[in-house]
């Protein structure tokens, strides 16, 4: 937008004061400066499961014989 502005400034002969030409240049470094900042930013890595998952009929994990969704379902993480 600020590029757009600034060149329909000069398509139509425009000429900026100092204060305002300053104002621009300024938001000018601003975006330059928030997108180093996003570039800089490593991407996300993807989730990797180390162990195969369970699924709610399956056999509990914990060894007891009953399903998965009637045992440790409720109780967070099961234990492998």
């Amino acid at each position: 937008m600020l590029i757009e502005l600034d060149a329909a400034c000069r398509d139509l002969g425009g000429v900026l004061s100092p204060e305002l030409q300053a104002r621009v240049e300024g938001w000018f470094a601003e975006a330059e400066a928030r997108r180093r900042a996003i570039d800089a930013i490593p991407p996300a890595t993807a989730f990797v499961r180390t162990a195969p998952k369970v699924g709610r009929n399956d056999p509990c994990p914990c060894g007891s014989g009953r399903k998965y969704r009637k045992c440790c379902s409720g109780k967070g993480a099961a234990e492998t």
